[in-house]
């Protein structure tokens, strides 16, 4: 018995661990993309011409490695949560992720391959627009994601106001993301993924 009991509090120890550290990826990802922008001396990358893109394509390169990294570190967060668990919101969640993932993993694609564009600027390339609404689309998803995920740790009865809490605050942040086509910062997604992975941590407790 003590083996059958211990596995399952273990899995979901180290699922709150993974989702309380996700933020951390974001943290680098800010940092990388701050050294990109500095570098280039623009503000919008749609502004950026192929002589800035030649002087900064290991900070693009750079970039565009970390984001889909940080996306991808609290969606296997979210996966582990959610693969073994029944009901539709919980599988909702578990094609949202999915999905979400695959998007950014399109959109990083498409991004790695303007390092060499020869149009006057980057918006001008139909590529770059693309890329930017496949990125969009999958942070909605991650939203979605949560909505579902949070609602099905609350009718399962884990998590029941924390999952509460985070499926309303998904909801609100993901109409202001959709309304304002992306007008809520990335990382801010990681903050949700940070609450649940807390209330795991708190629920199950940390192996030593």
């Amino acid at each position: 018995m003590a083996t059958t009991t211990a596995e399952p509090t273990v899995g979901r120890s180290r699922t709150g661990l993974i989702l309380a550290l996700s933020p951390l990826p974001f943290a680098v990802l800010v940092i990388t993309l701050l050294t990109a922008v500095a570098a280039s001396g623009v503000e919008d990358s749609g502004d950026i011409t192929p002589a800035i893109m030649t002087d900064i394509r290991l900070q693009w390169i750079g970039v565009w490695i970390v984001y889909p990294l940080a996306l991808i570190f609290g969606s296997v967060g979210m996966f582990r949560l959610f693969r073994s668990r029944r009901g539709a919101l919980a599988r909702g969640a578990l094609v949202a992720t999915c999905l979400s993932v695959g998007c950014m993993l399109v959109s990083t694609a498409l991004n790695l391959s303007l390092t060499g564009f020869s149009a006057e600027r980057l918006g001008a390339v139909t590529r770059y627009d693309v890329a930017l609404e496949v990125s969009l689309v999958s942070f909605w998803l991650a939203w979605v994601a949560l909505i579902c995920g949070g609602l099905a740790l609350r009718l399962s009865g884990v998590l029941r106001r924390t999952g509460l809490v985070v499926a309303i605050l998904a909801a609100l942040l993901g109409i202001v993301d959709v309304a304002g086509h992306g007008a809520v910062p990335p990382f801010v997604v990681s903050f949700l993924w940070l609450t649940l992975g807390i209330g795991l941590i708190k629920a199950r407790g940390v192996p030593s």
